[in-house]
């Protein structure tokens, strides 16, 4: 950024000013607060900065929308403001914009044809600069009139980086000549597809991403850029330079044999350091270009693969390696490219047809920009080289211009320094001791690197200010050019130095059959075959000092091409990007020479007509412009201005301090603006509230009066109405209490006579209650002794035969206890099980896991109770859910009954189980504490239930009903035990130290509330049965399973529902089911009263609580879904159970649960087990 002394800018509260930004360069906002020289300001994308007050600048708040075509009439000339101009332009597609007399033209990226018509060029036609919209055609019509005029030879120089525009300008520029000149064009009959493909078929072309030479910048196309219009316009303009179409076949010739040349890649061939095209479409490429330049397709190759070494006796052939032979492929194609392009220069140039005693002419130069890359080469080095020329000239040119406008105003000035570049030209070009000079020099040296080049300019330069060494480089080097610090980097300096023409492709293309290709490259005069080296930094500077003394003889015009952006789409303005090209191409030099005299230039009118609020009794009083505008300033209290004839010219600061002033006398009078507003609004809103005051206190008056004068009408019916009313009531009441006295007479007759009957029948009731009441209670008094002579008798009897069991420890031929064969032994025929079933969930799990292995149902019926018992229904329903086929009925407790009842009660059993499934079982009437028939019982079940079938096959299969811990408080570590878990085996035989799986195991919830389970794998360490310690278990009974597991998964029960097994061989677990149900028509075990009928089952509904027995495991079950005889029941906890298990279903009634029907599982839903670690 530019620097300049300029008067100090003060700004208030509220003033629009711009602060600099990392990412969009100026950003505007308005000043919030002000703290010394600490400046707050709110920018209008939102973001607010703190900022030094020298860092700041002002904003012209008055400046048009659409921008100034002219900056040096902005207010204030600055960077923002330059900036912002030109933005302001390019969004509206006005592209140009003068600076005094350089035109700045920003790239739109997009056809503008309205610009640049014939009619446009006959507009521009003898305009005067500024007159017209800044355009080229101006700028070419300035030119062509001074020289015309003047008898000065005119240049225009175009100058931007890659992409700005430069030669649609210079293209425009020659075509508005063309038109002062007359010169016109021919047109062609062939349309423009046709010509193009049938070239493209002709040089045997193809995409241009395919081609090397091309695809390097990966911006192959442009929008609203027809490449065919584009090249039929070339092949006119050849004809119209007066090319002929054999020389331009020739010239499209040479460029597709360039790109075929580069498409040709080298791999390592037969011999050492030998190279060959590597591929066959490497060897189509060379075969075409040989084609296209008419020469020997062999020859072709050996140019390019070999090198031919002469000696003072013989001459040496020596392969290339594939990396030199590459570089001699570009260097052929350099060459090449080089030469056409001479030609082409010098074809047009003696085809314009100059007159050679002319003494006037206008030059139009067509420059690269400044450039800095990231890798800057010797190509930069010269074009930075071009561009310091031209600035220096530029400078000087825009130095007399300013100096001609003060002249031209008649006002007093002084010398104005500017930047001179005089010191980085020494350092470059100087001879002896430049940069270019010390180039020169190591390149006639054949051991000369480019770290030794680097080296000595280390040693030469080390003290000079515009010369560093960037840390950590080893050969690169920085100048500080006028656009800023560049490094290069020295490693092709040395090569790309060297302008030789390698002898082999010398002798290749001068030998072509194609005449144009011989004559670009004519024999050698000296006919040696060895290259010959020329300095192209030399012949490079000789060239510029020959440019610029042509320039120096010329009145020079300025034309700075931007590119807004890098994507090279229309519509977006890149801030950064277009302020760096303004610094490069000088224009932000020039900018600062005009702010270092007098910056803001207003004519009389525009000035007194901005700031004559800060002293209007000076503009009343004087109507000469000049006069009033000096007194305005005096009374301002600012130095150092001048008053010209026509403008009034203000030093850097000056509009700033004036624009603060304003600002400060605008806010005062918008101030007693505003209180002015503010009394007269406050009292418009008295008068409006007082007048709807009045208006409201008279609605509400008579509002008031109406509502009097309506109470009292209401009043008066009233009472009418009341009169009325009250006689109505009487006369009622009175009908009421003579119907009421004579009902009332009739019930007292009828009440006393009910009393008489009533006491009699009580009379007669209470005899026969005491009589029975008598009787109830000697038999209960009876019923009691003989109770407790029972159980004192049983509690003895079992005490004996306990001793006595512990002493015979269950031996296979105890002694007989029946009387008469008290020394007999008896005979062990059959192992029977029996469970006492106390609670509904345990009857129904016990029933349910047991089924398979039971020899029979026994159904307890208590002799002492009547019939049918509530359990009696429940457990007979569990015997018909299992289909079991062997059902004894016991007639329990008959001792505490008389014979008759017994007889009766058996006679109510009998009828109570006709029609179901134990119709026809035996009644056995027992006593279980005199054990009474308990022989019968056993004798039945030997001689007439067969045993049932047992599975020691299949992998073992227990379901756990009971689970605890047998260590007891105190133990040492070493004498724990595992957990033990108890139940019933239904398939298959347990061993002691087999392994086992215990599903589901520990069940958690992830983070989603979702059941997850952890199976547990432990080994059996002992087996159980009644006291008997085991190495196997098999189907019957109950069995204790002694485990390795943490004996607090075994605690109160935990395992109970969970099923223990074989590793691997456990059905799934499930969370949800499908069952296939039957529900019972009323419901069992549920007292009633009298005749009362049970209750019947309702159907399952949606969202119901169910209990579900699975096996030995009671869970709750949620009815999901229900469909005929088929529910869907998401369960509580997961089961492990298989599809075809039978399960119960018990419903909550009156704080129990009770059976309401069976099903079983159809299908379900798992969860996943984690595999197996054995």
């Amino acid at each position: 950024m530019f620097t300049v002394k300029v008067a100090t800018f003060s700004p208030a509260v509220g003033s629009r000013v711009w602060v600099e930004d990392q990412d969009e360069a100026w950003l505007d906002g308005e000043v919030v607060e002000i703290n010394g020289e600490q400046i707050k300001v709110l920018c209008t994308s939102g973001k607010q900065v703190t900022v030094n007050a020298s860092n700041i600048y002002p904003k012209d708040v008055e400046a048009p929308a659409s921008g100034v075509e002219d900056m040096t009439r902005l207010a204030y000339l600055h960077e923002p403001g330059v900036l912002q101009n030109l933005q302001s332009r390019y969004d509206i597609n006005e592209i140009y914009t003068y600076t005094g007399s350089i035109l700045i033209a920003v790239n739109p990226f997009r056809r503008l044809p309205h610009l640049y018509s014939s009619h446009m060029m006959t507009q521009y036609k003898g305009a005067s600069l500024g007159e017209l919209s800044p355009h080229p055609f101006a700028v070419a019509d300035a030119a062509y009139r001074q020289m015309v005029n003047e008898k000065v030879s005119q240049s225009i120089l175009v100058s931007g980086e890659s992409g700005a525009g430069k030669t649609e300008s210079t293209k425009l520029l020659m075509q508005y000549l063309a038109y002062m000149g007359g010169r016109t064009g021919a047109s062609e009959g062939r349309s423009v597809e046709q010509k193009v493909l049938e070239d493209v078929k002709k040089f045997k072309l193809g995409d241009p991403k395919t081609y090397h030479y091309l695809n390097q910048s990966k911006c192959l196309a442009l929008e609203s850029i027809n490449d065919a219009e584009e090249y039929h316009a070339t092949r006119k303009a050849m004809d119209v330079v007066g090319i002929s179409s054999e020389e331009q076949d020739a010239i499209f010739r040479v460029v597709a044999s360039i790109l075929h040349l580069g498409n040709i890649e080298f791999g390592k061939g037969k011999e050492i350091d030998s190279s060959v095209p590597r591929d066959d479409k490497s060897w189509f490429h060379l075969k075409t270009a040989a084609e296209l330049l008419m020469c020997d397709a062999k020859s072709l190759e050996d140019s390019l693969c070999k090198r031919i070494m002469a000696t003072r006796d013989e001459t040496i052939t020596k392969d290339l390696d594939p990396e030199a032979a590459t570089l001699s492929r570009d260097a052929l194609a350099k060459v090449m490219y080089s030469r056409l392009f001479d030609w082409l220069v010098e074809k047009i140039n003696s085809s314009i047809g100059q007159d050679p005693e002319s003494k006037y002419l206008i030059g139009v130069l067509d420059i690269y920009g400044f450039e800095s890359f990231k890798t800057n080469s010797f190509e930069q080095f010269c074009i930075n080289l071009t561009n310091e020329k031209l600035q220096q000239h530029f400078n000087q040119h825009v130095f007399k211009m300013e100096q001609e406008e003060y002249k031209k105003e008649a006002i007093n000035w002084s010398y104005i320094e500017f930047v001179d570049n005089q010191d980085i030209l020494d350092l470059i070009e100087k001879k002896p001791g430049g940069i270019i000079a010390l180039l020169d020099e190591a390149c006639m040296f054949p051991r000369s690197t480019h770290e030794t080049f680097a080296q000595k300019l280390y040693q030469t330069y080390k003290n000079h200010k515009r010369f560093t060494k960037p840390k950590l480089a080893r050969s690169d080097f920085t100048i500080c050019h006028y656009a800023g610090d560049v490094t290069y980097q020295t490693e092709l300096f040395l090569d790309k130095n060297k302008d030789y023409v390698i002898a082999e492709h010398q002798a290749l293309l001068n030998a072509s059959t194609c005449s144009f290709v011989a004559n670009l490259f004519p024999p050698a005069p000296d006919d040696s075959k060895q290259s010959k080296f020329s300095s192209i930094g030399t012949r490079f500077k000789q060239q510029l000092v020959s440019l610029l003394e042509i320039l120096n003889t010329t009145e020079p015009h300025y034309i700075r091409c931007i590119k807004p952006n890098n994507l090279l789409k229309p519509g977006i303005f890149e801030n950064k990007n277009v302020l760096q090209q303004l610094r490069c191409g000088g224009v932000m030099e020039a900018i600062r020479i005009s702010c270092a005299g007098y910056p803001t230039r207003k004519h009389f009118d525009e000035f007194l007509n901005r700031f004559s609020i800060l002293a209007p009794q000076v503009v009343d009083k004087n109507s000469d412009e000049p006069a009033a505008c000096k007194k305005l300033l005096d009374k301002a209290g600012l130095e150092g201005y001048q008053i010209g004839k026509t403008k009034v010219f203000l030093r850097a600061g000056q509009m700033a301090d004036l624009d603060t002033r304003r600002t400060e006398i605008l806010g005062r009078s918008a101030s007693i603006i505003q209180r002015k507003v503010r009394s007269y609004l406050a009292k418009k809103t008295f008068m409006q509230l007082r007048s709807s005051a009045t208006q409201i206190q008279a609605v509400c008056r008579g509002y008031l009066g109406r509502g009097v004068y309506e109470s009292k009408r209401r009043e008066a019916a009233a009472l009418k109405i009341q009169r009325d009313l009250r006689k109505f009531l009487a006369r009622k009441a009175y009908t009421e209490m003579f119907t009421a006295t004579v009902s009332i007479q009739a019930g007292m007759r009828g009440m006393v006579s009910r009393k008489e009957l009533s006491f009699r029948r009580k009379t007669k009731a209470a005899t026969i209650i005491q009589n029975r009441c008598r009787v109830f209670l000697a038999r209960l008094h009876y019923r009691k002794l003989r109770k407790a002579a029972i159980t004192t008798q049983c509690a003895w009897r079992g005490k004996v035969a306990r001793k006595e069991l512990k002493n015979l420890k269950m031996e296979d031929t105890p002694n007989c206890d029946v009387p008469g064969f008290e020394n007999a032994k008896m005979k062990l025929l059959r192992h029977v099980s029996f469970v006492d079933c106390p609670g509904h969930d345990i009857l129904m799990a016990t029933m349910l896991n047991g089924a398979a292995i039971m020899d029979g149902a026994l159904l307890l019926i208590a002799a002492n109770e009547t019939c049918p018992q509530p359990q009696t229904s429940e457990h007979l329903a569990a015997v018909e859910i299992m289909q079991l086929k062997h059902i004894i009925i016991l007639q329990n407790k008959i001792d505490l009954i008389q014979e008759n009842v017994a007889i009766n009660q058996h006679e109510a059993i009998q009828k109570f189980i006709m029609n179901t499934v134990a119709d026809g079982a035996p009644i056995v009437p027992v006593s279980a504490q005199l054990k009474y028939n308990i022989d019968v019982v056993c004798e039945y079940i030997v001689k007439k239930i067969p045993i049932p079938k047992r599975n020691f096959v299949s992998p073992p299969n227990m379901i756990v009903i009971r689970s605890f811990d047998v260590n007891k408080p105190g133990f040492e570590v070493d004498d724990i035990k595992g957990g033990v878990a108890g139940g019933s085996i239904l398939r298959g035989v347990l061993k002691v130290n087999q392994l086992i799986e215990i599903r589901p195991g520990i069940v958690v919830k992830d983070e989603r509330g979702n059941p997850k389970c952890t199976p547990i794998y432990s080994r059996i360490i002992s087996l159980y049965a009644e006291q008997n310690e085991l190495q196997f278990a098999v189907p019957g009974g109950l069995i204790g399973v002694g485990t390795t597991m943490d004996p607090t998964l075994t605690r109160a029960d935990r395992l109970v529902g969970q099923v223990l097994g074989e590793i691997g061989s456990l059905p799934d677990v499930f969370v949800e089911l499908e069952v296939n149900f039957f529900l019972l028509r009323r419901l069992l075990g549920v007292r009633t009263k009298g005749s009362e009928k049970q209750g019947k089952v309702s159907k399952l509904t949606k969202g119901e609580i169910l209990m579900l027995n699975i096996g030995s495991m009671s869970t709750g079950a949620k009815v999901v879904g229900v469909k005929n005889d088929l529910a869907k029941l998401q369960l509580t906890a997961p089961v492990c159970t298989s599809k075809g298990e039978k399960v119960a279903l018990s419903r909550r009634v009156e704080k129990h649960w009770r059976l309401i029907g069976w099903g079983q599982i159809q299908a379900g839903t798992t969860i996943e087990v984690p595999p197996s670690p054995f």
